[in-house]
């Protein structure tokens, strides 16, 4: 990939990641109110993850319930699954702001490299979240059906912890990275 390629790529990926960030700091879970009675980034970390799960083809369904996820281990809180209707519908509201977000960006993947749409079992992607290039991973279902782990990317260098989730038989691994 040329060099000017490259850099439009990362500059594509940090838009979207910013307008996810500016998403989530509306969601405030936790009642924090970024860059008013708390860090303006309070929530910028989860950017990524929904970047990459938006990109990997995650409904709004899907975004809510990890919305819902989130916001409950921010909250020291089990996830219930019968989760209260006000925040259903907060968390639902909010997947499909981020949606409507990332339809304004292209793609940061190209869809060859998808990989985690197939149910390859053998190798995943994560999105970096540092330099926003999508990283192939081999994959080793032996090691237990929830997996983490801290990697270098491969691109820029910076620490990764890397997340593996394994599903049924038919079903792709989910993986994704937060910043170590």
């Amino acid at each position: 990939m040329a060099s000017d390629e490259r850099k439009a790529k990362k500059r594509e990926a940090r838009r979207a990641i910013e307008r996810v960030a500016e998403v989530l700091r509306r969601w405030d879970p936790i009642g924090v109110q970024p860059g008013v009675a708390g860090p303006a980034d309070e929530y910028d970390g989860y950017a990524p993850l929904l970047v990459d799960l938006v990109q990997r083809g995650a409904t709004v369904e899907e975004l809510r319930a990890k919305l819902i996820e989130l916001g409950a281990a921010m909250q020291g809180e089990a996830v219930d699954t019968a989760a209260r209707p006000v925040d259903v519908e907060h968390a639902a509201a909010f997947a499909r702001e981020i949606v409507d977000a990332l339809s304004a960006t292209e793609p940061t993947v190209a869809s060859s490299q998808r990989r985690a749409l197939t149910p390859d079992r053998d190798e995943g992607s994560y999105t970096c979240p540092s330099c926003g290039e999508s990283i192939v991973v081999p994959l080793d279902p032996s090691e237990g059906d929830e997996q983490s782990y801290v990697e270098d990317c491969p691109v820029c260098c910076n620490p990764n912890m890397i997340h593996v989730e394994f599903f049924g038989e038919d079903e792709p691994a989910r993986v994704w990275s937060d910043a170590e």
